[in-house]
């Protein structure tokens, strides 16, 4: 009898079967990948385009799903992830396939695909005991096992990831108010490169690939405005490589060299078998010609998809680098809070490799102490950087425990860290905690209320006149400040001979925040 493990496995190998007899995998590699960007810019060229409502019912039409909500960029960017790496698995060598490849015939596969990487997703998960599951006839019924940590720390993630970007856009809104369509455009392109530090990618730099990305910007809604929809051009064009070279140069302001890296560096590799076309969105056809996907560029964040690609494929020169990031962040972090409150300053040697102590934030009025650890982590990608992300979360709060072990044994923590001024003095409150940057993981780790904050939010409470106080307040909170009645539903999803269901958890958010959130 197979255990649960094997079951999966057997039911993703079946799967896999099926999937390699579409007629896509008759063609060659670089040709079906061709195909696939023909008819991906064809497609998000007609999404640009089209009404919410219609686009989410067509989405789950090819997913075969009842899911409450689907991301329509996420929905490109993982079917993509698969289609390519199936590509590059069961494409021929040599191709003699002389049918035609239709666009219904791509987008059906895009829809299986995502249902596919929910499959995956949720079996890696139980392997890393994440989830469990249960048959029932012909599905798969998944269940979080610390269910309650789990839907708190995934709504959060949800509910200020939604609202920083709500803040960057009208950010960038108060700064277009003088200006063009095209050139707010610019702006809110730029706005993915607000980094202090300038990441080097070998012969070229973040800020390098900044200006060359807002000249591919350019290009592409230039050629959108004019609303052109001319079947197998749409969301795609093909350029010879030194002509494409010329007008980056041209346009950017960036040396030759550099812009050839760049193409390079975004470049899909047919003979990667884990190449993904949502991050690299040229392609190189013969004669020395560049096929630029238009629409996968588009859908990209493009500084992220950069780091991204970065860790991915240099990870040596990426760990080098990512150090900046980390300064960067206790930089920012720092800047704002010492406008009212204090922060340690000149840690000693002993005092920097200190566990759970990164930063320290002190209110004198309220002989309020902050003991902070800090951890910064690139927007996770797949399955894999969420456990890591877990594991990196995990080492924080044993990190904290060591913290206030020392605090409660050292009496004189405000003199140590802060000076002469406060002998004799020891703090009435004391709150130890992490933040970090992007996502505070699954909450597999951890029991509510976590010991956790994203950086935005942080920074957001302790702007207000009761900052320290709101913080804690947040961090005493199952809830995380959140409020609102959370709701559980099952979302489905058909995989040619049977289905799955994942738990999908609903908000929806008390007080001045009406709003559903769903993940």
């Amino acid at each position: 009898m197979m255990n649960k493990f094997e079951y999966l496995y057997q039911k993703k190998q079946l799967l896999e079967k099926e999937i390699a007899k579409n007629d896509l995998f008759k063609l060659c590699t670089k040709d079906a990948i061709q195909c696939v960007m023909v008819k991906v810019g064809m497609l998000y060229s007609y999404f640009n385009a089209g009404e919410h409502n219609k686009k989410q019912q067509y989405i789950k039409q090819l997913i075969k799903t009842n899911a409450t909500n689907v991301d329509e960029i996420t929905f490109f960017q993982e079917s993509l992830k698969w289609i390519c790496r199936w590509c590059s698995e069961y494409c021929v060598v040599e191709s003699n396939y002389s049918g035609e490849i239709f666009a219904d015939q791509v987008y059906e596969l895009m829809g299986l695909a995502y249902a596919y990487n929910e499959f995956v997703k949720f079996s890696f998960y139980h392997s890393k005991h994440i989830v469990n599951y249960n048959v029932y006839g012909n599905y798969i019924q998944f269940e979080h096992i610390n269910e309650e940590s789990y839907q708190v720390h995934e709504l959060y993630n949800t509910w200020i990831r939604k609202n920083t970007e709500k803040r960057e856009y009208w950010n960038c809104l108060t700064k277009c108010s003088t200006k063009s369509g095209f050139e707010m455009m610019e702006v809110i392109h730029r706005s993915d490169f607000n980094f202090n530090y300038n990441f080097k990618f070998g012969k070229f730099t973040l800020k390098d690939y900044e200006e060359v990305s807002v000249a591919l910007n350019n290009y592409v809604i230039g050629k959108m405005s004019n609303n052109l929809m001319i079947p197998g051009i749409a969301g795609v064009s093909v350029w010879k490589k030194k002509d494409l070279v010329k007008m980056l140069v041209q346009e950017s302001g960036i040396d030759e060299e550099k812009v050839e890296e760049m193409i390079t560096f975004f470049r899909y590799n047919t003979e990667d078998k884990n190449a993904d076309l949502s991050l690299n969105y040229f392609l190189e056809l013969d004669g020395g010609r560049i096929l630029f996907s238009e629409a996968i560029f588009h859908m990209q964040r493009p500084a992220t998809n950069a780091l991204r690609i970065l860790a991915k494929c240099k990870s040596e020169l990426y760990d080098k680098e990512q150090n900046m990031f980390e300064k960067e962040q206790k930089n920012r972090i720092k800047k704002m809070v010492e406008k009212r409150f204090l922060v340690a300053n000149n840690f000693t040697k002993a005092q920097s490799i200190r566990s759970g102590m990164d930063m320290l934030v002190y209110d004198k009025k309220n002989n309020h102490l902050q003991v902070i650890e800090l951890k910064y982590k690139i927007p996770v990608e797949s399955e894999m950087d969420i456990t890591n992300l877990d594991k990196m979360l995990g080492k924080a709060y044993t990190q904290l425990t060591l913290a206030k072990k020392y605090v409660g044994e050292h009496e004189e923590i405000l003199e140590e860290y802060f000076g002469s001024e406060y002998i004799g003095i020891t703090p009435k409150e004391v709150d130890y905690f992490v933040i970090t940057n992007y996502e505070i993981g699954t909450g597999v780790n951890c029991q509510l209320p976590s010991p956790i904050l994203l950086e935005n939010h942080y920074m957001q409470l302790m702007q207000q006149e009761d900052g320290m106080k709101l913080v804690q307040k947040v961090l005493r909170d199952k809830k995380k400040g959140m409020g609102g009645e959370i709701r559980k539903r099952y979302s489905r999803f058909s995989l040619i001979d049977f289905k799955i269901k994942i738990p999908e958890t609903l908000m929806r958010l008390s007080g001045d925040i009406e709003q559903n959130l769903m993940i």
